[in-house]
């Protein structure tokens, strides 16, 4: 840990800086006055190396070394050399005029206070226990996507968190369990197999599913079904939930089926609760008991996957009438599932290996920063996000079974409206 401090305190400024061109008034990070005392010490304590200036001086304990003390202390005395005014040999002599210290402005004090927890926030990122150097340097491996010309800033009404799970089978081994069902016979070209926009505000989250048979027109093209869109690349999914559902979209997440087996590996499986016993011969999905079920990583890329979901009740299987609606409800309550394995991890080593899996399986935008992490995650750490579904009615164009926008679903597209 010791050894990414120069990293974070490097970063702050960088942060603080860019912070300050925006904001006309408000102060770097740290202070210039401050620069020369709080440094990294021989054996890589970062601590004061000398007395601070202002409110803070008296409060150390530490000796200050007369050579290395700040220009701007309050008691060096003009035309008096350094070592001479050092407090340490100060002339007690009352008779001896000194300048008073001038008190402190409260708004600087809410200033001081405020870089005083951005320094904390990022000693462990969202809560969790994970180190700032752990976090920082994972955040700084992730592949990233030139896509910032069609992202939009975070709002007063939010931020917008485009997750796209795709069924490239990158990385998948011939060995692996399940492997012929999720290789399969192959397709041509890459598809969504999720896409699920995650609203994000001072007040929680939410997640809007767009179902994979969703009829749009494509990144202002001809009408397909809105999985086809990752085709011709990330652009061409934000452009087409943008222009055509009115949603904006502030970060990018991509994930692939091997990504998304690691993940689950990295937390031990993920634990759903299910009202029958069900299957799926096609995904390859068997859950013969009912109640609190652990999924591993195999069963529970089969689980997201499934398409003919089927029941056992009874002694009858009964297979889900409703299909891709049905399929997309199960992969908000398994991304809701993962999220409290997630949060509710306390051991250390299962949340570096969950970071590191994430950082190998997933693709981020080109413009989200650290900072803008540690916002998500905070926010989905005080409560899960609730679930919507955009209202959709069957329709069939061309012999193709499709989803269209019902005309109630003006008012779900609202709510997830930043712009």
């Amino acid at each position: 840990m010791p050894c990414c401090i120069p990293q974070v305190q490097s970063s702050l400024q960088s942060r603080s800086q860019q912070g300050h061109d925006e904001n006309a008034g408000l102060p770097t990070f740290p202070p210039p006055h401050l620069l020369n005392w709080w440094t990294v010490s021989p054996d890589q304590n970062p601590r004061p190396r000398n007395d601070p200036p202002g409110d803070v001086r008296g409060r150390l304990s530490r000796v200050p070394n007369i050579d290395d003390v700040p220009l701007e202390s309050a008691w060096l005395k003009p035309g008096q050399p350094l070592g001479r005014t050092a407090p340490s040999i100060i002339s007690p002599d009352p008779a001896v005029p000194t300048d008073p210290p001038l008190p402190e402005e409260p708004r600087r004090r809410r200033l001081r206070f405020r870089w005083v927890l951005l320094g904390f926030a990022l000693l462990v990122i969202a809560g969790l226990g994970i180190p700032a150097c752990t976090a920082w340097q994972t955040f700084g491996s992730i592949e990233r996507v030139p896509v910032s010309d069609v992202l939009v800033p975070a709002t007063a009404e939010g931020r917008n968190v485009l997750l796209v799970g795709t069924d490239s089978r990158a990385g998948i081994e011939a060995d692996q369990d399940n492997a012929g069902l999720i290789l399969g016979a192959g397709t041509v070209g890459e598809r969504s197999d999720t896409i699920i926009v995650v609203n994000i505000t001072d007040d929680g989250s939410k997640m809007l599913s767009l179902p994979r048979d969703l009829w749009l027109p494509i990144n202002s093209g001809s009408p397909q079904r809105i999985n086809t869109a990752i085709a011709q690349g990330p652009e061409a999914v934000i452009r087409t939930i943008d222009l055509e559902l009115g949603i904006a979209v502030s970060s990018y997440v991509q994930i692939d089926l091997a990504g998304f087996i690691d993940l689950v590996d990295a937390v031990g499986g993920v634990t759903i609760t299910i009202p029958h016993p069900a299957f799926d011969r096609a995904s390859g999905l068997d859950l013969p008991v009912a109640g609190e079920v652990e999924l591993d990583s195999v069963q529970a890329l089969a689980f997201v996957r499934s398409r003919r979901y089927t029941e056992m009740i009874d002694g009858q299987e009964v297979a889900d009438p409703t299909s891709d609606l049905g399929r997309v409800a199960r992969q908000q309550d398994f991304i809701r599932a993962l999220l409290d394995e997630l949060t509710n991890e306390r051991n250390p080593l299962v949340l570096n290996d969950a970071l590191g899996s994430m950082a190998d399986a997933v693709v981020l935008d080109d413009r989200t920063t650290f900072s803008d992490v540690l916002d998500i995650a905070q926010t989905l750490r005080t409560g899960l996000p609730a679930s919507v579904v955009v209202p959709t009615q069957p329709a069939s164009i061309g012999g193709r079974s499709v989803l269209q926008l019902r005309a109630d679903s003006e008012e779900v597209l609202q709510e997830f409206r930043i712009n």
